[in-house]
């Protein structure tokens, strides 16, 4: 089953990579020429006037995504339009590994049942089916990164000291992916600390693990040192970021479209300021407005949380129909049922997969965007991970790290500005307890078609497939 689901979900992404990739714009254009720069030139530069020229070295971007696209483009050579058409594949493997990887750690923390529901629920969401893998982006090498060191924290035995670095030593380099990721570590650490217990060498693997997660970080410090005379850890565009979620024009466009000054830090830039004067410059005036404001800041918290959970309905009935065909295939595998329920399972399959394919059809005649009528989108993700938690409240009692995770990268984009792309590296926490409320519906629909029967099922299982 878990074959299927990744094979169905890798040519998707496949055909996508190939067919559907868009021309590098904005943050994507920058990765691109960082990229070429760092081919061309062997130097990790921006704003070359003359292509033939490396341009001055630059930190607005964390370099691991860059550096991840030089080796793709050492491959095809230095033409423009193979060298970003190759990373639309590459993107859509990322994808696949991604929902490998949710399942991994969805079978690891809740079982076989909603790892295989949480599959399908994540290769079927709308960002990682239709956005992501087409766009010239870092969060899927971001998300890869920090599926692959929670399942590495995840690990049953917390003194495999072995697996324990590795899973730091990622996170390491997923802020050198992304700098928002250096939220993640305290509660990595937290976790740690409190798993670890009372054991007698716990100090000596919370050093160990802080080593694993400082040292990617360490070349990108020396360069930047050895760039700007100037110690920068992260990039140099969190200040860019802060000052735009915290200025007197904010309320004016909460979602940062029409009226947002993005041209300020350049503008400081051309006034002589260098790229780490300049970010401090936007954050000290930054936080020279939010101390100055602090119950318009309040409020733009507020405005902020709004953009970054808005949703869309469009796919709220594909998540219904998905949930009937999967409650109809579990009535039906069911023995001991009543004859009008066995009928009710078959008749939630094909209606669901019926209205599923009426909807798909209609958005393919109507809107002409293709597939795009099939994915789920986060509403009633969001409504069915709340019972998920409900369900399994000591679970998440022992488990807190998957929720705490979600809870750092949200406090990310309110504190700077709401980028709803950095929610999507954590939805699979929602996509996850979805799959584990999906899971506890569909078990009491059979557990009542059962009790109805005036049966007891000995093989009551926990998950629908």
């Amino acid at each position: 089953r878990r074959t299927l689901i990744l094979t169905a979900v890798c040519i998707v992404h496949l055909v996508l990579g190939f067919f559907k990739y868009d021309e590098p714009r904005r943050d994507a254009a920058e990765y691109h020429a960082l990229a070429r720069n760092v081919l061309v030139h062997s130097t990790f530069a921006l704003d070359a006037e003359d292509p033939t020229q490396p341009g001055s070295p630059s930190a607005r971007r964390m370099p691991l995504y860059p550096l991840f696209l030089t080796l793709l483009y050492t491959a095809t050579g230095n033409s423009d339009e193979d060298s970003y058409l190759v990373v639309g594949p590459v993107q859509g493997v990322l994808m696949v590994c991604i929902v490998a990887l949710i399942m991994a750690v969805g079978r690891r923390l809740f079982g076989d049942g909603p790892a295989l529901v949480a599959g399908l629920l994540a290769g079927l969401y709308q960002p990682y089916l239709f956005y992501l893998p087409t766009q010239l982006l870092s969060e899927t090498l971001y998300m890869v990164l920090l599926l692959l060191s929670l399942y590495s924290l995840t690990c049953t035995d917390p003194h495999r000291t072995g697996v324990l670095a590795s899973g730091f030593g990622l996170l390491g380099l997923l802020v050198l992916t992304r700098a928002h990721g250096v939220s993640v570590l305290p509660v990595a650490l937290l976790w740690t600390w409190k798993k670890l217990g009372r054991a007698p060498d716990r100090s000596r693997i919370m050093v160990l693990a802080f080593l694993c997660a400082s040292l990617p970080l360490a070349p990108w410090c020396v360069r930047n040192v050895l760039a700007f005379g100037d110690f920068i850890p992260f990039s140099t565009n969190g200040g860019w970021n802060f000052y735009l979620g915290h200025n007197e024009d904010y309320q004016k466009a909460p979602e940062l479209g029409a009226g947002t000054d993005y041209a300020i830090f350049d503008r400081l830039l051309e006034e002589g300021l260098t790229e780490p004067q300049a970010d401090r410059e936007l954050y000290r005036r930054g936080f020279t407005f939010a101390f100055a404001h602090p119950g318009e800041t309040c409020i733009n918290i507020l405005r902020k949380a709004a953009v970054v959970f808005s949703v869309t309905t469009l796919q709220t009935w594909n998540l219904l129909c998905l949930i009937a065909v999967l409650a109809g295939i579990r009535l039906l595998k069911t023995k001991w049922i009543l004859v009008r329920h066995r009928v009710l399972g078959a008749a939630a399959v094909v209606l669901g997969l019926s209205f599923w394919g009426a909807k798909i059809a209609a958005v393919m005649l109507t809107q002409q965007r293709g597939l795009a009528g099939a994915g789920v989108s986060f509403g009633l993700l969001g409504l069915a991970s709340l019972l998920g938690l409900a369900v399994s409240f000591r679970s998440v009692r022992n488990h807190w790290l998957l929720p705490g995770v979600y809870l750092s990268q949200l406090a990310a984009s309110l504190v700077y500005i709401p980028i709803v792309r950095i929610r999507w590296t954590v939805d699979f926490v929602v996509i996850l307890y979805a799959a584990v409320g999906i899971c506890a519906f569909i078990s009491w629909l059979v557990s009542h078609a059962e009790k109805t029967a005036g049966t007891t099922s000995n093989e009551n299982e926990s998950h629908p497939l």
